[in-house]
Parts: C-alpha cells; structure tokens; sequence
C-alpha cells in the first residue's frame, strides 16, 4: 500500500514539474507615438482580430501589447522585449499625408526553445486621440499598393 501511495505521489510532482516547465509567459509593453495631426490616414499594418482601438485625449498615439508565449521563461520574454522584437516600425509619407505602423515581430522569424516552435501571442489596445480616430486603418495591406488601386 505505501508502494502504490509513494509511486502515485512520485507520478503527481512528475506531472506538477511538467506542467510549470511548459507554462505560458505573459508581458505587456507600451509605446507612444508622436504626429503631425495634420496627417490623413493612420494605418496599423496589425492583423484586425488582434486589435482594439480605444479613444483617449491629448495628441499621442499609445500602442499596448500583451504578449504571450507559449512555452518559455520570463527571462527569455524579457530578453526578447528588450532586444526590440516586439518594437514598431513607423513610416511617414508626406505626400500621400500618411504614417503607417507596423509591428516588427512577424519579420524576426519563428522563436525555437527545445527544438520546440514557440507560438507567439500579440494583442494589442491602440489609444487614439479622439480628434483622429476617423482616420484608422488597420489590417496587412500596404496603403501604397491601396492606392495605386485606386
């Protein structure tokens, strides 16, 4: 009896130690963005299904990102924060009167841990000045192949 007690408690911290090695890793970052107001379009080259837009005061855009990783440590996610993978590539173009904004993870390539791939996880809240809000896009297309559509 004491066998089967201590091999079923062997068993449970097995399973305990398996299940917290592949834990999720969660982390939020932020960024502001400064703009000309005088511009036309805003366009989040994000997917839409990842993206809420919230209104907010004042004159800055605020993008907030919730990453999750689906197997890892906190020490990788931070390592990846702070070498800039998750960071926004902005684009001004003064003639068509447009800034676009894209998120430079989907560019760095697929994360490896173990041998394993390491799905990747990003939602992002956008905080708009009310007095632009009209003039989001979000979604992959690229504005300059929208317009040469035109």
């Amino acid at each position: 009896m004491k066998i089967v007690f201590t091999l079923s408690l062997v068993f449970t911290l097995f399973i305990a130690i398996q299940s917290t090695s592949n834990a999720q890793v969660q982390q939020r970052t932020t960024e502001h963005i400064t703009f000309n107001e005088d511009i036309e379009s805003l366009h989040f080259r994000l997917p839409k299904k990842d993206v809420e837009i919230k209104t907010t005061k004042g004159s800055r855009i605020l993008i907030e990102a919730q990453i999750t990783l689906s197997i890892g440590e906190v020490k990788l996610l931070d390592f990846l924060v702070k070498s800039g993978r998750y960071n926004f590539s902005i684009k001004q173009d003064n003639i068509q009167e447009s800034i676009e904004i894209t998120n430079v993870a989907p560019s760095n390539g697929v994360l490896i841990k173990q041998g394993k791939e390491i799905q990747e996880t990003i939602k992002h809240t956008i905080y708009v000045p009310v007095s632009q809000v009209n003039k989001v896009h979000i979604g992959l297309t690229d504005l300059s192949m929208m317009s040469a559509l035109d």
